[in-house]
């Protein structure tokens, strides 16, 4: 009988997309292999990040070369866990936490490892300290490179989230992904309605994460005037905009809320004007899995899918403005994209996927 045990992290939000990805794959894997056999591992963050004896902590583990709140006691405590409970098997959900393949490979070289990349976390690290000019973190770039070297050659299988991903990854460390498992989500999202679109309501999903606070600050600043509509963004700590940006009567903004169905269906359509990042945006599959009708950048929609019945591809401030100016949608609730969301990005579009790689 093979036991799972996955290892995770947490960056203490509660409503964030990479988290979302983590709960899929989480139970992804309770349903193929059975809750009883399956363990799970969630490293938390740091508590009292400010206090002396945390950041000489933090100081200390950076020489290490852990990331993602991994250290040396995690990791002899993630080593006990496999001995006691006969783990065969060991899903790491992030490339992040690379040197803790290679610890566990080491010490139990029999057991079957695979690590889900998120991101292509060298490029993603790279994107974060040029668009926030945070100089300081360059010593991200070599930890990162670090643990995702030491993925790449401890990892029996390795998963990305898209084509693009797996090809910089390969490009990168010279190892091509033995599965690619994009974005699906469980489905929460509501029964068709029928509310005539208004055209004029547009929704911003996001948390307060730079790609996100990049790609919003660009949209009302450069977009949003030189329209006739309504923004409601809504995300993890998204009220700090209200410090960093003017927030006119064109503008609501609601964080951390549990239930974001309201919001979208209020919503005539949702804008995604998102410039850099990896990986995929769950952002996008929400969306899909609400009906609703996209405005988007490429990197919105890298890795989806789709084609006008469903969302509008939109790479300049001009390219928005007119397409929402423009725009007539019947309805809030757009059928084609509920059927995509369906048919490729629900939560058992994907179990087939984790079934073969992880050879079940």
């Amino acid at each position: 009988m093979r036991k799972f045990l996955i290892i995770s992290f947490t960056s203490g939000q509660k409503y964030t997309g990479g988290l979302q990805c983590s709960k899929r794959n989480v139970e992804s894997i309770k349903t193929l292999v059975g809750d009883g056999n399956v363990m799970h591992y969630i490293i938390e963050p740091y508590t009292n990040p400010y206090c002396f004896k945390t950041k000489f902590k933090r100081v200390s583990d950076i020489f290490y070369g852990a990331m993602g709140g991994l250290d040396k006691e995690k990791t002899n405590n993630i080593l006990e866990i496999i001995g006691r409970n006969g783990i065969t098997d060991l899903f790491i959900d992030s490339s992040l936490l690379g040197l803790l393949a290679k610890r566990v490979k080491k010490i139990y070289p029999e057991i079957r490892i695979v690590t889900f990349f998120h991101n292509f976390e060298k490029g993603f690290v790279k994107d974060y300290i040029r668009v926030n000019q945070d100089y300081f973190r360059l010593y991200w770039t070599v930890l990162t490179n670090k643990n995702e070297r030491s993925a790449i050659k401890f990892s029996d299988k390795i998963i990305t989230l898209n084509v693009r991903d797996a090809k910089a990854i390969e490009q990168c460390y010279g190892r091509k992904p033995d599965a690619i498992i994009p974005i699906t989500l469980m489905d929460t999202g509501m029964s068709k309605y029928n509310e005539k679109s208004t055209n004029h309501e547009a929704i911003f999903i996001g948390s307060y994460f730079f790609g996100n606070v990049q790609g919003i600050k660009w949209f009302c600043k450069n977009v949003l005037p030189f329209t006739d509509i309504h923004l409601t963004i809504v995300g993890a700590s998204m009220d700090k905009l209200r410090d960093e940006m003017k927030i006119t009567e064109k503008i609501s903004i609601y964080c951390d809320v549990p239930d974001l169905s309201i919001y979208f269906r209020k919503a005539d359509f949702v804008v995604l004007p998102i410039l850099s990042g990896s990986g995929m945006k769950v952002k996008t599959a929400e969306s899909l899995m609400y009906g609703k009708y996209i405005i988007g950048t490429d990197e919105a929609f890298r890795g989806y899918e789709i084609d006008e019945t469903i969302g509008r591809i939109c790479n300049s401030a001009e390219d928005f403005i007119s397409t929402i100016n423009n725009l007539d949608i019947p309805f809030k609730f757009n059928q084609a994209s509920r059927t995509l969301y369906e048919k490729k990005y629900s939560f058992d579009a994907s179990l087939s996927k984790f079934a073969e790689v992880l050879a079940l």
